[in-house]
């Protein structure tokens, strides 16, 4: 049960991780193609 938990917490984190990245990555190209 714990273990599951666990995982499932885990694999949400790196979801976010992931979503939060990828929000990052957009700001910066973003920020490059507004700078030239």
């Amino acid at each position: 049960m714990i273990l599951g938990a666990d995982a499932g917490y885990l694999m949400l984190d790196a979801g976010y991780r992931m979503l939060d990245t990828g929000c990052w990555i957009l700001d910066t190209g973003c920020w490059i193609v507004a700078g030239t």
